[in-house]
């Protein structure tokens, strides 16, 4: 029995770091004759071993190992999920860094918390819109009765008092009149549309 044979032998020892040894040894030999058992060693029960295993792999690279690697990347050990990723990516697999999974991971979290921020925003019922809205037509409709109100005093003035000349106050009243119609038609059909919406 040769010494690759031994190791071979080693890697179902008793004993964990004998295992763990022999697995590591065959790797740095790069022995092709210990692909097989190396890849059994993935199954081991000690996380060492199997790190080791995987490591070994890595350095032999043969490509009997890419898929029983594959699976090793979920192993629940990170030191083994992390060398079976460096031993497919010696083989030439392409395979995503754990880092930029934990990256993206992480940005996909925010993005939820964005929207369920989003969400929980206080939103003003309709009613109450529609409420705030009739209310400031309101106030728009009392200042437009100011300038009628002037208007027709300044009306009553030039009927009762001769050479009393309106027209300038006249045309300043009526155009502020004609402005505070124009802003409620506006306001009206602004407010129509917004409430459709909601």
């Amino acid at each position: 029995m040769d010494e690759v044979e031994k190791l071979i032998n080693n890697l179902t020892s008793d004993s964990s770091q004998t295992r763990t040894d022999a697995a590591f040894e065959l790797g740095r030999r790069r022995e092709g004759r210990a692909v097989e058992p190396l890849i059994k060693a993935l199954q081991d029960d000690h996380e060492f071993v199997r790190e080791a295993a995987a490591r070994a792999l890595g350095k032999i690279r043969d490509k009997r190992a890419e898929q029983p690697l594959s699976e090793a990347l979920k192993d629940p050990e990170t030191a083994v999920a992390n060398a079976a990723s460096e031993a497919l990516r010696a083989l030439g697999v392409p395979i995503e860094e754990p880092e930029i999974k934990q990256e993206v991971q992480a940005k996909e979290v925010q993005v939820k918390e964005v929207q369920v921020k989003e969400e929980k925003k206080v939103v003003v019922p309709t009613k109450t819109k529609v409420i705030l809205a009739a209310l400031t037509l309101i106030v728009t409709v009392i200042c437009g009765a100011l300038p009628l109100l002037q208007l027709a005093l300044l009306i009553v003035s030039a009927t009762t008092t001769p050479g009393y000349d309106v027209s300038g106050e006249a045309i300043l009243s009526l155009g502020i009149v004609f402005i505070l119609i124009a802003w409620g038609v506006i306001y009206t059909r602004i407010l129509k549309r917004y409430t459709d919406k909601s």
